[in-house]
């Protein structure tokens, strides 16, 4: 009785085993490989089907295989119309930590995705570009993980000149696109830094975004956002680290250029290079289109660190806060913590753009801005161009950082004056100035 009743329990035990299992077998029976298992209705019965909604691209994936080509299989044979989840994180090298890339991976996608990339380092021979509803993740942010790195390759087509571009077209915008947690490197295996941007939003728009992105080496824009991608962001948690390369103003590296209005930068942090801090009127945020915010921004050599304005069309309601500029004895030093553009400088040697005309720039705002003097003098807190205002650290001062409480460049009052004045307001720490004045050349500290 005993043996029988020790059998009973080992039985038992066994089948209950048996149903915690995964039953990988049945999760193929009713649908396609790489699916997850759930209950549903197969061949008119209840029994274990393929999920449509999530989907593992490492059971598709060949030993040395190519990344990007699984992806793009799965994408378009096996997502459904409504969008699925394609989780690549399962996809890791046999050797090393490279993964290779011949091709863009959304290439004929037509279905929304959200792609989930492995912590490796892809070396990508061709441009990714993401259609509307297309979210790529490069890594949990928490716990903190290594993220998955796009490294371009020595031999590279580039569309635009980027290694990412949201949205595949100006004549049909996008919605829906976003890059987050996820690093680009500019420079490939040989150690050549490409002339590229690091992600070009082309003319993806509303609930399209980029979060926690590191790009290293990047000849040109870290983020470049383009005329037609208006409505889009926030844009926040950018970290750049430029190369040196030789440059002149307008192809050298920078953090972010703002072209269209924008649901603005939170948060970067924007590192330059010997070459980027000496070259006049480089900067490392560009706010080229009316109605953005800036804030919470960090920069370090770089000639400018927030530059307003455009030479191709007139730029207002702009607010900046929280902007701090500094200089190491490495890289440089930073110039001027924000530059607000226009044809009244009161230095020739330190303007936006030294070989073009700014257009009009009004209604900027700026709260809490600060200068490192430390590995440099005639650095400044605020550089006007509008209105020929400068403020600055006082000759001979050895405080190493000057900041601004507020600063605000309103409209252009008094029609008909010569030169136009402008209504505008300042605070100053040390207490030398506060006050409200209105007028066009006063370069009150």
């Amino acid at each position: 009785m005993r043996r029988a009743l020790c059998v009973r329990l080992v039985l038992a035990v066994g089948c209950a085993c048996c149903l915690l299992l995964p039953e990988h077998a049945g999760a193929q029976t009713c649908g396609v490989q790489g699916n997850p298992a759930v209950y549903g209705t197969c061949s008119g019965s209840t029994a274990l089907v393929a999920s449509t909604a999530y989907l593992d691209a490492s059971a598709f994936y060949p030993a040395d295989g190519d990344i990007c080509q699984t992806i793009n299989t799965v994408l378009t044979t096996y997502v459904p119309y409504a969008g699925a989840v394609v989780d690549a994180r399962g996809i890791l090298p046999t050797s090393g930590d490279t993964l290779q890339c011949s091709i863009n991976p959304f290439s004929g996608v037509a279905v929304p995705s959200t792609v989930l990339l492995p912590a490796a380092n892809i070396q990508i021979k061709d441009t990714w570009v993401l259609p509307s509803n297309t979210r790529i993740v490069g890594g949990d942010p928490l716990p903190a993980t290594t993220y998955a790195t796009l490294q371009v390759q020595t031999i590279f087509s580039a569309t635009n000149s980027t290694m990412i571009q949201m949205c595949a077209s100006t004549t049909a915008p996008c919605s829906g696109v976003s890059v987050e947690h996820l690093t680009i490197d500019g420079e490939d295996s040989a150690t050549i830094v490409h002339s590229l941007n690091g992600i070009y939003n082309l003319a993806a728009q509303d609930q399209s975004y980029v979060n926690d992105v590191k790009l290293n080496n990047i000849a040109l824009a870290g983020v470049l956002v383009g005329p037609n991608a208006q409505q889009s962001g926030a844009y926040s948690n950018i970290y750049v680290v430029a190369p040196n390369p030789t440059c002149a103003a307008g192809s050298c590296p920078q953090c972010v250029v703002l072209q269209a209005q924008t649901r603005g930068i939170h948060g970067a942090s924007c590192i330059g290079s010997p070459a980027v801090s000496g070259t006049q009127g480089n900067a490392a945020i560009s706010v080229q289109a009316s109605n953005n915010s800036v804030k919470d921004v960090h920069i370090e050599a770089f000639w400018d660190g927030v530059q307003v304005g455009s030479t191709t069309s007139t730029v207002q309601g702009v607010a900046i806060g929280n902007i701090t500029a500094a200089s190491n004895p490495t890289d440089g030093r930073s110039t001027n913590a924000v530059h607000i553009c226009g044809t009244n400088p009161n230095n020739s040697s330190n303007v936006c753009f030294p070989s073009g005309t700014p257009e009009a720039v009004s209604d900027v705002s700026v709260v809490e801005a600060s200068i490192n003097a430390v590995y440099g003098t005639s650095v400044s807190a605020i550089r006007d161009d509008v209105t020929a205002t400068t403020i600055a650290p006082p000759s001979g001062s050895t405080h190493p950082n000057w900041t601004v409480g507020a600063y605000i460049l309103g409209d252009p009052v008094g029609g008909g004056t010569t030169p136009v004045q402008y209504s505008r307001f300042s605070t100053n720490p040390a207490g030398s100035h506060i006050g409200a004045h209105l007028g066009s050349r006063n370069n009150s500290s």
